[in-house]
């Protein structure tokens, strides 16, 4: 975590040092931390699919469902084979209607 902060101290805009920063968090369950660093990439580099893949993911486990597809269909609009965001997708829209139900 240090060098990860450290590279972003001399140059905030390195969006792999914010990514690498999120899975950090992520794993670590601090998804607030998590959630502002891949927004982060996104903002320094639109077209980096996995944020929003990762952003997908903590919003889903917020029940955040509306919010959380829009993210995994943007990662598939990205990169129309990434299979994450697609199995995600999968899952998000597996769960969502049994939970309509």
């Amino acid at each position: 975590v240090l060098l990860y902060k450290e590279t972003l101290r001399i140059d905030p805009e390195y969006s792999k040092a914010h990514y690498n920063l999120g899975n950090i968090y992520l794993n670590q369950g601090k998804t607030t931390e998590a959630f502002r660093h891949y927004a982060e990439v996104i903002k320094i580099k639109p077209d980096y699919v996995q944020p929003y893949n990762k952003l997908g993911l903590i919003l889903f486990r917020q029940g955040k469902f509306n919010k959380a597809k829009t993210l995994f269909l943007k990662a598939i609009q990205i990169d129309p084979n990434y299979p994450e965001a697609r199995k995600n997708l999968e899952i998000l829209n597996r769960y969502s209607s049994t939970v309509e139900h």
